[in-house]
């Protein structure tokens, strides 16, 4: 006869308990994991949207700083551009009244017959040494810095070439800093001139000059400073450039003397002022007699 608890353990109704018990504990562990799950998702979003809304703020601070930035860099300019309207209306006006200085026809015509002496002075050079440009650049003040001290600028005021079609390099010379051939005034204190037959071995002297020199094609050069007559300071120099090989039978020092005579020719060419021209024609005059 079976015992009691045989009986239990047997029962319909036993069996179905526990295994509810067991479906029930099953299904709270699942929700429970649900409702984590579900929590941390929430949490999640809600980070996602503070941080989202964060940078949106500081992306708005940003692109009013950027404006507000812009606005006053707008303002400077626009007061420098009407400081440099006054300044230009003030000098316009000064012209107006007469109280600019005016070159008088006698300076007009000094300045004309220098030019002119020049340009033919380069050409003559490079007919005698067959370089492929000619050029003459002077020194000038520029500005001057708010403690006094000047600032040095150059420009190229003449300029011949040797054959049709090569470019004119006036227009890159002009107003600029002399550091923008750093070497040549020091070569020029140091040697007197500044000569490279192959300018290759120019690179490493000076690589921002050698840099300007091969962008229009330069193989070979020299340079020689033209100097006031009086007081012996550099107001400029004499440049001769070759696109090729330099032509056969042209030594170094034919090239030297050429280029520093006409250095030497614009320098007194420069100093020679129309009172000058006057006493010349009048010491002609003088030796022709007046029966002549």
């Amino acid at each position: 006869m079976p015992g009691v608890f045989d009986v239990i353990a047997t029962s319909e109704w036993v069996k179905y308990g526990i295994e509810g018990v067991i479906f029930l504990v099953g299904g709270a562990i699942v929700g429970i994991l649900l409702w984590l799950i579900k929590k941390s998702i929430s949490a999640f979003q809600t980070k996602t949207t503070q941080d989202q809304e964060a940078f949106r703020k500081a992306l708005l601070q940003w692109q009013q700083a950027q404006d507000q930035a812009l606005a006053e860099r707008q303002k400077a300019q626009d007061e420098r551009a009407k400081q440099q309207d006054e300044k230009y209306s003030k000098a316009l006006e000064t012209l107006l009244r007469g109280q600019s200085h005016v070159h008088s026809l006698e300076e007009e015509n000094v300045s004309s017959k220098f030019a002119s002496f020049v340009h033919l002075s380069l050409e003559k050079l490079i007919k005698d040494i067959g370089c492929s440009r000619a050029y003459f650049v002077i020194y000038h003040n520029g500005i001057w810095s708010n403690n006094g001290i000047s600032l040095p600028k150059m420009s190229m005021i003449n300029e011949a070439v040797g054959a049709y079609g090569i470019e004119s390099i006036m227009p890159q010379l002009q107003s600029i800093p002399r550091g923008f051939l750093p070497s040549i005034d020091k070569t020029f204190m140091q040697e007197g001139r500044v000569f490279y037959r192959d300018i290759e071995k120019f690179r490493d002297a000076d690589p921002m000059s050698y840099s300007w020199l091969i962008s229009h094609g330069c193989k070979a050069f020299a340079m020689y400073p033209v100097r006031d007559v009086k007081k012996e300071y550099f107001i400029g120099f004499v440049g001769v450039e070759f696109y090729g090989p330099v032509p056969e039978g042209m030594t170094d020092r034919h090239i030297k003397i050429a280029a520093s005579k006409t250095a030497e020719a614009i320098a007194a060419a420069a100093c020679f002022t129309d009172e000058d021209e006057k006493l010349a024609a009048g010491a002609k005059t003088a030796r022709r007699g007046p029966h002549d």
